[in-house]
């Protein structure tokens, strides 16, 4: 009979032991929240199931009452539920009960990543490079996805055009779009610069040649879906690059000087050049004999109406489920009659003043300044600017939060950061 051997033995406990640490309520959360990134831009089901995990993870973390009390205490949680709390009280005036009911599904994660993410113990630096990592490698599989299936057909001279790529997307996830893609690449491309350019001296040669290839890749896949608003936001980014190395760091280095220059240059004939835009999808998803200065003039036109129409409806707006019953009069009184069921105000700003009037436009720029102020004057956190930055713009061009890809990416992001970056916990 096989006997085990005090060494043996002590292996086999050290391999449980370990295999027990790894799967602690801890980890178990951070990978889910890796895989909840990783699937945002591919699949919409599967990244509605694991959020739903990441909630149950959370009752199997010690001292979770001792944390909800902590995170009631922090006036930031009230300001970024209070997002989704006024879609509810939007409720009680509203008479669309159906769109209104589909707008509080879609804008859930709004009430629930606050929640779930501020009682999580703060993550490390490095657990955040991760999960950022993994949001930008998914962008890069869809971008390298999107070069794999028209490589042969354009460029070996089968067509004269890519294909239309708000087809292309919605064939990989439903309601993802060109802009949406946009920004997703724009905040992965500028996520992976920030980590590259502060943690440089600490990687690798090769995983520094990689990551540049991938920027490269993911800014092509920019230009290729024709998303300006992605374009200006690098463009801005530059700008601000090039003054804090002039102005805070005394940095005049040529080299840099000269690739500011460069990507300065590019940007700014990627966004302006019409020729391109014969070759790839417009960033506004409407119809070509419609003018897109036109379409902002009409829905900013309609939208004032409507907001002054009376005192009530300038502070409280037309309800959570009524901006689309409101605004397609408006549409058919200017003659933009295939518009009224389906054309929202393309403005964030604009949509949440419609819904829940000034009140609502003010907790929602605050719940957005406020943290943007913090994140580059107290708390020097520049990645969270970066992507408060992104949001407070794409903003201006989409109702970002009126679809699930939106209020995810939004929710997700803007509790991790703050709730890693600027909140006051200690990292476990």
């Amino acid at each position: 009979m096989e006997t085990t051997t005090p060494l043996r033995k002590s292996t086999l406990n050290n391999a449980i032991s370990k295999k027990s640490t790894f799967f602690t309520p801890h980890n178990v959360s951070y990978l889910i929240l890796i895989s909840i990134v990783f699937t945002l831009p591919i699949h919409t089901q599967l990244n509605s199931l694991l959020i739903i995990l990441l909630c149950i993870s959370i009752f199997f973390h010690k001292k979770l009452k001792k944390k909800a009390s902590s995170l009631l205490g922090n006036q930031f949680f009230y300001l970024f539920v209070g997002l989704y709390l006024i879609q509810l009280i939007g409720l009680l005036y509203t008479r669309d009960f159906q769109d209104a009911s589909y707008k509080l599904e879609t804008k859930l994660s709004l009430f629930v990543f606050p929640i779930v993410i501020g009682l999580l113990p703060k993550l490390k630096t490095n657990q955040i490079y991760s999960i950022i990592i993994s949001f930008a490698f998914s962008c890069l599989l869809i971008t390298f996805y999107y070069f794999f299936k028209t490589t042969d057909d354009f460029f070996f001279g089968k067509v004269k055009i890519f294909p239309v790529s708000t087809e292309f997307l919605k064939s990989i996830s439903p309601g993802i779009g060109t802009v949406y893609m946009g920004m997703y690449n724009i905040f992965a491309i500028f996520s992976i610069l920030y980590i590259l350019l502060r943690e440089w001296q600490f990687i690798p040669l090769g995983l520094k040649v990689l990551s540049i290839i991938s920027i490269i890749f993911l800014y092509a896949f920019v230009i290729l879906i024709g998303a300006r608003t992605a374009l200006y936001i690098s463009f801005l980014f530059v700008i601000i690059y090039l003054t804090y190395n002039f102005s805070v760091r005394k940095n005049y280095d040529i080299t840099t000087i000269l690739l500011s220059i460069i990507s300065l240059a590019l940007t700014g004939y990627f966004a302006y050049n019409n020729d391109l835009n014969n070759k790839v999808t417009s960033v506004f998803d409407t119809k070509p004999e419609y003018n897109t200065l036109d379409l902002r003039m009409v829905q900013w036109g309609c939208a004032a109406k409507i907001l002054l129409n009376s005192n009530n409806t300038l502070f409280f707006g037309v309800g959570t489920g009524d901006v689309q019953d409101n605004m397609a009069p408006c549409y058919a009184s200017q003659n933009y009659n295939e518009l009224k069921n389906s054309y929202n105000a393309h403005n964030e700003y604009i949509e949440e003043a419609l819904r829940h009037g000034l009140i609502g436009l003010f907790i929602f720029l605050s719940a957005l300044l406020i943290p943007f102020y913090l994140s580059i004057y107290e708390h020097r956190s520049y990645l969270y600017f970066l992507f408060l930055l992104i949001f407070i713009i794409w903003s201006f061009t989409e109702s970002t939060l009126s679809t699930q890809k939106g209020a995810v990416f939004y929710a997700f992001f803007n509790s991790l950061l703050f709730f890693n970056f600027i909140d006051k916990r200690k990292a476990k």
